[in-house]
């Protein structure tokens, strides 16, 4: 079964752009002046169903040729074949043209070029016969003696008697008219029992389906009840065909989507491996992280333990400072005493430089006084020399505890117990040089007897 639902014609001979669209139920007559297209639509439709290549340059391609524009004539159609409810467009043009097809029933299909035509020739051949479809297509001057070849006299006689057959209301032309005499000749040469045999036919079949009273018979009753039980069917099946084709249009949509997925998988799979790539490394980089962490985490408790020392050791800097400053106190004051001592030294020095020379001028006359009361006083004088040497012997010893003590002062901080014993051992150490000093210049004094001598203002009478 071929059905047509609508057919458009773009560029084809004098059609720009045309369409012809066929209502469900009746009979639909295409009527107007010659040279308007008529025939046209119907070989475009004819080379439309044919074998015919969208890329061939045959006559029947370059007969529909529009040549007041370099466009490639094309053929769009809607078509119900069988089953196959679906949309067929060629564009032919010699080397190259165009076919696109969409089914849309039973299942979803969307084709192009070779693949399309070849899909929808085998969608043709399963569900048209060639032979009739080509029976009935007789164009405007083509010979009917095939209607006569199948027993179909009268049927071609009321073709020819009928005015403009093809659907012009004009008069046949020239061409047109030699067909028809043509086919009037044999029509003539077709005997009567020809057409008693139709009429007959027509008779048999009609008393087939009515009674003499025009009643129906019983094979036309339950046809016709059966056509009302397949009515009913067919409205069901109406519903359920509404159903399936939303159905089907979701399944169209779905495969569309199907397709737009297929067609965006490589996309998508370059994405999934590149995002596979950045979670590695975001794994890695969380790793990272996680080390960073920990070691931060470390640090911390590293930084707690140094700050809790920092504040152990400030504490400690702070008495340190503050013994600092008392130890700089301490040298300040060091370094008075040492400066003062340093002055009484240099007072000393100058004081023993003054005594010497005033020793050196008494010398004599101490000397001789000295003489005198050691003459007096010989035992008293042994006495003291003994003394003296005791006294010597420890001004010596305060003299190594003096170096001693100078020596632990270089080597020591100095303190004012230091100072204190380094004033006392001076002390000690300049009465040792005095009595060294006397030890030292001890005279032996002679004269007469009775004689008196004087020596630090003590007056001593000399002996014998």
């Amino acid at each position: 079964m071929l059905k047509i639902t609508s057919l458009t014609l773009d560029h084809v001979a004098g059609v720009t752009h045309a369409t012809v669209t066929v209502p469900e139920k009746g009979v639909m007559v295409v009527h107007g002046p010659n040279e308007r297209g008529k025939s046209t639509v119907l070989k475009a439709l004819r080379l439309l169903l044919s074998d015919t290549l969208f890329s061939s340059g045959k006559r029947e391609v370059r007969e529909l040729k529009d040549v007041s524009a370099d466009e490639p004539p094309t053929i769009t159609a809607e078509l119900t074949v069988g089953e196959h409810e679906l949309r067929i467009t060629k564009a032919y043009k010699q080397g190259s043209g165009r076919c696109e097809l969409t089914v849309t029933a039973p299942r979803t299909e969307n084709l192009t070029g070779r693949e399309a035509s070849d899909r929808f020739a085998e969608i043709l051949a399963q569900e048209v016969d060639a032979d009739l479809l080509d029976a009935l297509t007789i164009e405007q001057g083509k010979s009917m003696e095939m209607l006569v070849a199948a027993g179909l006299g009268p049927l071609e006689q009321a073709l020819v008697a009928a005015p403009g057959a093809d659907g012009d209301q004009d008069s046949p032309r020239s061409g047109e008219a030699g067909a028809v005499s043509s086919v009037a000749s044999v029509s003539s040469a077709a005997s009567a029992a020809d057409t008693t045999s139709l009429i007959d036919r027509i008779e048999k079949e009609r008393k087939r389906y009515f009674t003499p009273t025009g009643r129906p018979t019983g094979e036309l009753d339950a046809a016709q009840k059966a056509v009302t039980a397949a009515q009913a069917e067919h409205d069901e099946a109406d519903v359920r065909y509404g159903q399936a084709q939303g159905l089907i249009e979701e399944l169209g949509r779905l495969r569309a989507d199907r397709d737009d997925i297929m067609r965006q998988q490589p996309e998508a799979e370059a994405s999934a491996e590149k995002a596979e790539a950045e979670l590695t490394a975001g794994r890695e980089e969380h790793a990272v992280l996680e080390r960073h962490r920990a070691a931060v985490a470390q640090a911390t408790d590293v930084l707690e333990v140094a700050e809790q020392r920092q504040q152990v050791r400030s504490e400690k800097s702070a008495e340190l400072d503050v013994a600092t400053e008392a130890v700089t106190t301490a040298a300040q004051q060091v370094e008075e005493a040492t400066e003062a001592a340093t002055l009484e030294k240099q007072q000393e020095s100058e004081v023993r430089a003054k005594w010497e020379q005033a020793r050196r001028t008494t010398a004599v006359a101490t000397a001789y006084v000295n003489y005198l009361a050691a003459v007096r006083d010989n035992v008293r004088v042994r006495q003291s020399c003994e003394d003296l040497a005791t006294q010597q012997k420890a001004a010596a010893e305060i003299s190594e505890r003096l170096g001693a003590a100078e020596t632990t002062v270089s080597e020591n901080p100095v303190t004012l117990d230091t100072v204190a014993e380094l004033h006392r051992l001076a002390a000690d150490r300049r009465r040792a040089d005095g009595v060294r000093d006397a030890a030292a210049t001890t005279v032996q004094i002679s004269g007469p007897g009775g004689g008196r001598i004087t020596v630090d203002g003590e007056t001593t009478e000399l002996d014998t």
